[in-house]
């Protein structure tokens, strides 16, 4: 399996995704892509559009509509995570790194409390 750009904070995303989203589309896709992560492939943490945004309508032309919010939100996972933009490792890994160090610690609302999916996590 080829490697995958994950940006960091969908290592948040995919730990609570349960089949809503924006549109059927988003979710099909999302779904394909955690079902392709499953499998552990090597992956490449990065700030920039990935695999999951090519599916969100936020996305247009390539361009985020909502730039400086997920950037935050991935320097942050990647600040708690105790990585950087641009490292390579398995997503199991990287899964883990997220779950112990944010979502276990209860620091998630530190990273992404704006978000418009947030209620889904925090009932989890």
């Amino acid at each position: 399996m080829s490697k995958f750009e994950i940006r960091a904070h969908h290592g948040l995303c995919t730990y609570f995704f349960e089949g809503k989203g924006y549109s059927d589309d988003f979710s099909r896709h999302m779904t394909e892509v955690i079902e392709k992560l499953a499998q552990n492939p090597t992956v490449k943490i990065v700030s920039h559009g990935d695999l999951i945004c090519s599916h969100c309508p936020n996305l247009t032309d390539g361009i985020c509509k909502t730039p400086e919010k997920v950037n935050k939100y991935d320097r942050r996972v990647m600040e708690l995570c105790q990585i950087k933009d641009g490292c390579s490792l398995l997503w199991q890994e990287f899964s883990s790194m997220v779950k112990e160090k944010i979502i276990d610690t209860g620091k998630i609302k530190t990273v992404c409390s704006d978000c418009q999916w947030s209620e889904i996590c925090h009932h989890k």
